[in-house]
């Protein structure tokens, strides 16, 4: 998409796409010093109707109607396959195995909970025989390490397992704040570890606190009965709705730009979350901050492979007020953080 730069067109174009029913796993967003915008987004349409031409066309007529530029200019091509390939283990891959009819990349998840906590136990010697707050796992160090950053904390959350409600399912009760994504993030927590949730209980009361009550079993039926794997769920379950995304904001160029970076965790699937792109997109139009330059990408799978975690969906935006000045005071940073904070999980 080629068009002139104005306050809000990237958030534009996210929702002209998401109404056009195709999800966006990679961008490429790029303003030139004469405000002249060059975005590229690499997609997969929902209806598999791409490259079909009239379903270009009806794409290509939405982006330009609501760039509202008569020079602005959309062109749908296939993407290269270097950058889509079904064995790359990345979000890419999965719609390009989505789009090629192949069976799904995580209908056998690789990270069982029996796995895990067997790992867990021969990492540790030995089982603590209580829950702490720190995850043997990297990626989930990774992610709690970095919470208490300047710009917040996660919100705290309570679990609890019980074996003794019922004889076939392990009951697991979480009382946490209530959010935008929290029942998607419990879910795909589940899925990663390959419970199956037979029965599940959702209940917001009126202090804004959600109760929920996920009877699970192993796949191949069975309680979670031991010690390890119960501590693994606990905090597995835990960094899911505490810290689904790191947001991290930090000035960069000499200061002549603010960046903005989202850190997301994909599903078994090479899946990236929901909207992500959308609702930044919105928390910046709302702040009144240009967006100069974006990318939205899965890290490289050895990048990942050698901190020990599953690849990360990053969204990085390099942003400037209209006056092409960065957000130079802290004050600035906290309140973009908060607008961030509030469009990704709908909590203040």
């Amino acid at each position: 998409v080629s068009s002139y730069d104005r306050l809000g067109v990237l958030h534009d174009l996210m929702h002209t796409l998401w109404e056009a029913d195709v999800s966006v796993f990679k961008a490429h967003i790029t303003t030139s010093p004469a405000r002249d915008v060059l975005d590229m987004f690499w997609l997969y349409d929902n209806r598999r109707q791409l490259p079909d031409h009239h379903r270009v066309l009806e794409i290509s007529d939405q982006v330009r109607q609501v760039l509202g530029q008569s020079a602005a200019q959309c062109s749908i091509t296939p993407a290269p396959h270097d950058s889509a390939d079904p064995d790359s283990g990345t979000a890419a891959a999965a719609a390009a195995a989505a789009q090629q009819h192949l069976p799904c990349k995580d209908a056998v998840p690789s990270s069982p909970l029996a796995t895990l906590a067997k790992n867990r136990v021969n990492s540790n010697g030995k089982v603590s025989g209580k829950t702490s707050n720190a995850s043997s796992n990297s990626s989930l160090t990774l992610m709690q390490e970095d919470a208490g950053d300047e710009w917040g904390s996660p919100d705290s959350c309570s679990v609890t397992l019980d074996n003794a409600t019922t004889d076939a399912y392990t009951c697991v009760t979480i009382a946490a704040p209530d959010r935008k994504g929290l029942v998607y993030d419990l879910m795909r927590t589940m899925k990663d570890i390959r419970l199956r949730v037979a029965f599940a209980r959702v209940v917001v009361r009126d202090d804004g606190m959600c109760e929920t009550d996920l009877f699970v079993q192993h796949v191949d039926g069975g309680r979670v009965h031991d010690q390890a794997a119960q501590e693994e769920l606990t905090e597995r379950v835990k960094a899911a709705v505490e810290l689904p995304v790191r947001i991290t904001i930090k000035d960069v160029f000499d200061d002549t730009l603010t960046e903005l970076l989202i850190v997301a965790q994909l599903d078994s699937g090479g899946r990236g979350r929901p909207r992500v792109t959308y609702d930044v997109t919105a928390a910046l139009n709302a702040a009144g901050l240009c967006v100069f330059m974006a990318d939205v990408y899965v890290e490289a799978a050895e990048e990942a492979a050698a901190a020990g975690r599953r690849p990360q969906e990053l969204h990085r935006f390099l942003v400037n007020r209209d006056d092409g000045t960065c957000l130079s005071t802290r004050a600035q940073k906290r309140t973009l953080y908060k607008q961030v904070r509030w469009q990704l999980g709908g909590v203040p």
